[in-house]
This record gives C-alpha cells, sequence and structure tokens, in this order.
C-alpha cells in the first residue's frame, strides 16, 4: 500500500510570510519618509523670484541720474553703476536665466551717459518724455540720492552707503512710455556685516568699488531668480 505523506496545511506558513513581508515593507517606507524628510530639510531654499520679468525679448538700455554734487565727488559713479548693471544682467543671460532670454543691449552704458552729457536739458523732465529718445523697448534708470565711502560719523574711517530707486520704463512702438515698476529707497552698505562706526584701513578705493558692486548686485537681482543669500 502506498504512503502518502501528511497533509500540512499551506495557508498558515503563506499567511505568516506575508505578514512578515508586509512588516519589512512598512519597516522601508517608513525609513523612506524618515530619510525624504531629512534630505528634504537638507535642500536649499527655493530661488527668490524676479521681481520684475518683464525684459525677455525687449530691447534695453541702463541709465544712471546723480545729484551734481555726487557727479563732482566721484565723476565715475554713473558710469560705473549702469556698466555693472548691465555687465551683471548679460552675465545671467548667459548663465541661462529664463527672464533675460532674447534681451538686447544696443548701447554701450558709455553711450548712454555722453547722451545725458550732450542733452543736459533733458534731466529736469521725467523720465517717461526722455526714455523715447533711446529708442529701447525697456530702460532701467536709477537715480542715485546719496554716496559715500566714510563712517557718517567718523570722517577718518571708512564705511560704504548708497540710497537709490530702481524704476522701468516701458516704451511701446509707438514711441508712448510709461513707468511700470517703481522701487525707491534701496539702501546698500559696505562691508555689508560689521561695525556701524567704520574701518581705518579699507581706503577710499576699496569701499568706493565694493559699494558699487554690492548695490548693482542688488539691482541686478531685480530682473531675474536667484539663490536666497
Amino acid at each position: 500500500m502506498t504512503r502518502h505523506p501528511p497533509h500540512r496545511p499551506v495557508g498558515r506558513p503563506l499567511l505568516l510570510l506575508s505578514l512578515c513581508l508586509l512588516t519589512c515593507a512598512g519597516c522601508l517606507l517608513l525609513a523612506g519618509c524618515s530619510v525624504f524628510g531629512i534630505a528634504a530639510q537638507a535642500l536649499p531654499e527655493g530661488d527668490v523670484p524676479a521681481r520684475y520679468k518683464d525684459l525677455r525679448g525687449h530691447s534695453v538700455a541702463v541709465m544712471v541720474w546723480t545729484p551734481r554734487g555726487l557727479q563732482i565727488d566721484y565723476p565715475a559713479l554713473r558710469l560705473d553703476v549702469a556698466s555693472q548693471v548691465q555687465d551683471k544682467l548679460q552675465r545671467a543671460q548667459k548663465a541661462g536665466k529664463g527672464e533675460l532670454k532674447g534681451v538686447a543691449f544696443p548701447h554701450i552704458p558709455a553711450s548712454v551717459v555722453r547722451f545725458q552729457e550732450d542733452h543736459p536739458e533733458l534731466e529736469g523732465q521725467p523720465i517717461d518724455q526722455v526714455a523715447p529718445r533711446l529708442r529701447v523697448e525697456r530702460l532701467i534708470y536709477v537715480e542715485i540720492d546719496s554716496f559715500q565711502t566714510r563712517a557718517q560719523n567718523a570722517i577718518e574711517l571708512f564705511r560704504g552707503s548708497v540710497t537709490g530707486s530702481l524704476k522701468v520704463v516701458d516704451v511701446d512702438p509707438g514711441g508712448t512710455a510709461r513707468v511700470v515698476y517703481d522701487e525707491p529707497g534701496i539702501t546698500v552698505q559696505y562691508p555689508s556685516k560689521g561695525a556701524d562706526e567704520g574701518y581705518p584701513d579699507l581706503g577710499d578705493d576699496r569701499t568706493y568699488r565694493g559699494t558699487v558692486h554690492l548695490f548693482t548686485n542688488l539691482l541686478a537681482r531685480r530682473f531675474f531668480a536667484h539663490e536666497r543669500t
């Protein structure tokens, strides 16, 4: 007589195996969530968006105005600020910033300054009346109200500071212009951190260059997304 092995139920082992697999999967899921949570916390903050996003595809010029006293004390200030703003926008454009795609800069900053010098009668006119004469579609217009390289209360110490405003003028094909962006009260100090009373060893030249760099960096970043600093 043929003997058959005793019948063993398979449901219980399979059930135990399934429970084990589910338990392991749950552990992995929880671990994965924990890992993802840590990774998310470690990721840098998102980009700071551009404050003005409508330069894309347009022709753009940069103009800087300074009071007469600043033109005497810092004769290169208009050109230095305009040049650095335009240069930083062009660098961001080459880096692939989408807000600057297709932007053209038909004028070098020196030619804009020369235009200002050749037409002093325009200085008292509203910028929306001046902008069409530059034959661009967008004018970035910077007004500098104050600029200094010495500390406020100790002129033998060096502490750069600048206060100004930023406007964007939209010029339509018919030559009608209007201010579409206006940000007053932009202030920068150099060094950006440290003692307000100033430093004895910076020197005027270094303080001037550092202040202009920080100011123009802040202005240029109004037009493209950038990392939070």
